[in-house]
């Protein structure tokens, strides 16, 4: 909620930074904080529709402005910007606002136009695998490269893949087959893997691939469109149960004879997760289900359609309730660009971003300050034991960027803290691979720590966010939470303004449920005896209900405005009573309605009146909530100077006039 509330003063009360050199200031705040014209201007076009009925003048949106300012003002000088909470709220923010900069938006747009494309085939492989261990070694490295280049070799000179496949593959779930892996399409292989496969033409097999598993030769068998996405239920007969076939022909001629599908889903099938819910499954597309079960519920054409089919599962009874195409570009774009961000593939994005930076800060190696490491890191380093005091005269500058350098030192101190236990291998492989990592994290955070200079909107945006969360935290302490716990303000608040709570002319009275004519002549006795206003409704059902549980149910009761009531309203006679304004009156009106087996009962009018505190409670909450604001706000504009400058600001309104 908290989040929601930052957000929505964010929005409304968007404020800019410090004043730059050179930029005409309009307002100074308490001597000290300034806003130019420009940041004004901007800030009050993002928030008014300039022409529009909603658009405000510029004189008033800049008294808003003030008081907004005057209180980002008061949290600064109350410390509220230093505390833990406040600065771990602010980072997370932060780290969403950073993301958009980060990403090359070219590159993106590329991979989720590769992506939709390739969504709308499906491609059906085999592949051959040479496995590697997570941490490789350079020689387990070469010598799975050397067995892959063997079997790419074979195939080379005619021999078939699917016999590889059986011989050398170590996918053994494949092998088995041919290397067969069915169907697939776009987000459900690894980046290089999917690239493989879309860029070999059918019938041909690609060059050696690496992936984060191994080595992998892909050959394409089939490309087709893509056949969407399918919402089925189905029944299932596990292969274990007794006469599995019969029963599931069983079951299948009563449905195509009317049965209902959800109740014999419910009563015979095996998969019991499914068919507590009518044996409805979720949404899915090519590969996500074993191959005769997908083929099968791709076979279906028109919603309602059901075949039977039998898997390794058993035999399912499956129902196509509906189907689903490639949706346009545009409506599932941002769900693209989330996927991306979470695939192998956003790689491509990330060092396409690594390189800007480099190019836009003159980044340069200086490859025998790196090339000292290979002397001084030993093999300890792969038991996480390395003494970083090894390197300890290693002072030189180990890469420039905009003609500054940075020490070795900073490469030491980073090698030094890992701990991880890995397999030996060259150190200066294992060097060049931590430096990769070091310089892309130091890049990286550079890049963020120049945000705010680089780009204005960044800056903006991240003070807004900062000044957002210091309201949101004040006007907590100060009016709202305030407001709530105040209760001896809220109450002396409320008497003197109570003339405000005000309840129109309305009625007491109540509707009744009977369960038959009988039970509402009962009713009706009671309801006019002489003493009955001495009951209340519920009371009144109670009494009946004694020997009879259930004979009457209360529909409404209360004292109600006109047209306020859900049943008494619904009769002329309401709005009759409702419309004569009287001194109160004991009406004691019945209507009774044999055929809905209703009654009604009119009780007495009562004139206005002031409402009671509790009747009204969050409306004077609100309302004294206003009442402090306005207040704290005369005592801050007059405990903090506000400098205008009106020269500058008759600038603005000109300039705004020509928008």
């Amino acid at each position: 909620m908290k989040r929601i509330i930052v957000l929505l003063v964010v929005v409304q009360w968007t404020l800019s930074v410090f004043a730059q050199t050179g930029e005409k200031v309009l307002m100074t705040i308490d001597k000290t904080d300034t806003v130019t014209a420009n940041e004004f201007k901007s800030i009050y076009l993002k928030n008014n529709k300039v022409g529009t009925a909603e658009s405000k003048s510029v004189d008033d949106y800049l008294q808003l402005f003030v008081n907004f300012k005057l209180k980002v003002h008061e949290a600064q000088l109350l410390g509220m910007d230093t505390t833990q909470a406040f600065k771990r709220e602010l980072e997370g923010y932060k780290k969403q606002l950073v993301k958009p900069y980060l990403t090359d938006s070219t590159i993106d747009m590329q991979l989720m136009k590769e992506a939709y494309d390739r969504m709308h085939y499906d491609i059906h492989a085999k592949h051959i695998l040479i496995l590697l261990p997570k941490n490789a070694t350079g020689k387990e490295v070469d010598m799975a490269h050397k067995k892959i280049m063997d079997i790419y070799g074979k195939l080379q000179k005619g021999e078939k893949f699917e016999k590889l496949a059986r011989l050398f593959s170590e996918d053994k779930h494949s092998a088995m087959k041919g290397g067969d892996i069915g169907y697939f399409t776009a987000f459900q292989m690894v980046y290089p893997f999917e690239t493989a496969a879309y860029n070999t033409p059918v019938g041909q097999y690609s060059k050696p691939i690496r992936t984060r598993f191994g080595y992998h030769i892909v050959k394409v068998v089939d490309k087709r469109p893509s056949v969407g996405k399918v919402k089925v239920a189905h029944i299932m007969i596990s292969n274990v149960t007794p006469h599995a076939k019969q029963r599931a022909d069983s079951i299948y001629n009563a449905l195509q004879h009317g049965a209902d599908f959800a109740e014999m889903a419910k009563k015979y099938s095996d998969d019991k997760s499914t068919g507590r819910k009518g044996g409805e499954l979720r949404w899915f597309g090519t590969g996500q289900m074993v191959p005769r079960f997908e083929k099968a519920a791709f076979s279906l054409k028109k919603i309602g359609d059901m075949t039977l089919v039998r898997t390794q599962f058993g035999w399912h009874i499956i129902k196509l309730l509906e189907k689903e195409p490639i949706k346009p570009f545009e409506e599932i774009k941002r769900s693209l660009k989330d996927r991306i961000s979470k695939d192998a593939r956003a790689e491509k994005s990330r060092k396409a971003v690594l390189l800007r930076i480099k190019n836009d800060n003159k980044y340069l190696l200086n490859k025998k300050s790196l090339a000292d490491f290979y002397k001084v890191v030993d093999a300890s380093i792969f038991d996480g034991k390395w003494d970083k005091s090894k390197a300890a005269k290693l002072t030189k500058p180990l890469f420039t960027m905009n003609g500054k350098g940075y020490s070795q030192q900073l490469f030491v101190d980073y090698l030094s803290n890992l701990k991880q236990r890995l397999n030996p291998q060259p150190i200066k492989t294992y060097i060049d691979k931590q430096y990769e990592d070091f310089i892309n994290q130091f890049l990286i955070n550079y890049e963020i720590s120049h945000l705010d200079k680089k780009y204005p909107q960044y800056r903006y945006l991240l003070k807004e966010y900062h000044d957002g969360i210091l309201l949101f935290n004040l006007m907590d302490e100060k009016v709202w939470t305030k407001a709530v716990k105040d209760t001896a303000g809220l109450e002396s608040y409320f008497k003197v303004h109570r003339d405000q709570y005000m309840w129109n002319t309305r009625i007491a009275g109540g509707a009744f449920k009977v369960k038959d004519v009988k039970t509402m002549k009962a009713l009706m006795k009671l309801l006019k005896k002489k003493d009955s206003k001495s009951y209340s409704c519920d009371s009144i059902v109670a009494m009946i209900n004694k020997t009879d549980s259930g004979a009457v149910t209360l529909l409404e009761h209360g004292k109600f405005e006109k047209d306020k009531s859900k049943y008494l309203n619904d009769y002329a006679i309401a709005h009759k009573y409702f419309n004569r304004i009287s001194k109160a009156v004991r009406l004691n009106k019945i209507i009774p309605n044999k055929k809905d087996l209703t009654v009604l009962y009119f009780g007495k009018q009562l004139p206005p009146q002031p409402k009671e505190l509790e009747e009204v409670k969050g409306l004077a909450i609100a309302d004294y909530q206003s009442y402090l604001d306005a207040k704290w706000i005369e005592e801050l504009r007059r405990k903090y100077p506000v400098d205008i400058n009106q020269d500058v600001l008759e600038m603005v309104k000109q300039s705004l006039k020509q928008k």
